[in-house]
């Protein structure tokens, strides 16, 4: 899984350590996702095959 390689809002928001600044999807300790940050990780964001939800289907 990718994750470094999700894009967001035309930017990949996971990929260097200068991301990490960025309170939009990284909480203030700069490790932790936001709740933002959360989401776009497990959609993939604008690159849903890089999300860690991706492949997974809805069985209803």
């Amino acid at each position: 899984m990718s994750t470094d390689l999700i894009a967001h809002a035309g930017a990949q928001r996971f990929a260097t350590s200068d991301a990490a600044a960025d309170t939009a999807y990284y909480a203030g300790d700069s490790t932790h996702p936001s709740v933002l940050g959360a989401q776009v990780r497990v959609t993939g964001g604008d690159t849903p095959a890089y999300g860690v939800a991706a492949g997974l289907s809805n069985p209803s």
